[in-house]
């Protein structure tokens, strides 16, 4: 049903991104009728099936989506701004990438842009955001990269997971 949206941010917070990705898909392809572009309350297997399909559009379902892709997206995490944490590796692999404006965080409004071309993964953060402890980039795709630059320097602080961040940061430019 739609109300499994809930179970996406643990997905996430657990580190199993693709499962978080792939409960999404499910989720979207609940949209009934597809041209509302909205979730109802109860979905049946049967999509021709007369039966109660109950408030349409359901709020509550639409602000759970909601605040699950933002959770894909962005998370604070006390005086740690975490970017990225639950954004699968295709999301930024195909066409543009994916591109946040003015999201509003604990610490102000975020732009983000974040494109992988060619193996190398660009990530340009803006904005009034000023998280008083670090931010937290995460990897969107696996493996730990080659070669990692933070404003044009190279960068020696990251794993397989991602890195630390000064809160200044304006890009982070990582190679696989």
């Amino acid at each position: 049903t739609p109300y499994e949206i809930r179970s996406m941010l643990p997905l996430v917070n657990l580190g199993q991104k693709q499962r978080a990705k792939a409960l999404l898909d499910n989720v979207l392809s609940f949209m009934r009728p597809r041209a509302w572009n909205h979730l109802p309350e109860v979905v049946h297997s049967d999509p021709r099936l007369g039966r109660y399909i109950g408030d349409m559009p359901h709020t509550w379902v639409g602000s759970g989506y909601i605040n699950s892709v933002r959770g894909m997206l962005i998370e604070e995490e006390g005086d740690v701004l975490h970017l990225l944490p639950g954004v699968p590796a295709e999301w930024v692999e195909s066409g543009t990438g994916i591109f946040v404006e003015n999201a509003p965080t604990h610490f102000g409004m975020l732009n983000l842009r974040a494109r992988v071309e060619a193996n190398v993964l660009t990530v340009d953060i803006g904005g009034t955001a000023n998280a008083p402890g670090a931010i937290r980039l995460h990897w969107p795709r696996e493996g730990k990269p080659s070669r990692v630059t933070v404003d044009g320097k190279d960068w020696t602080d990251y794993t397989e997971d991602g890195c630390p961040l000064p809160c200044e940061t304006k890009q982070v430019v990582a190679a696989w």
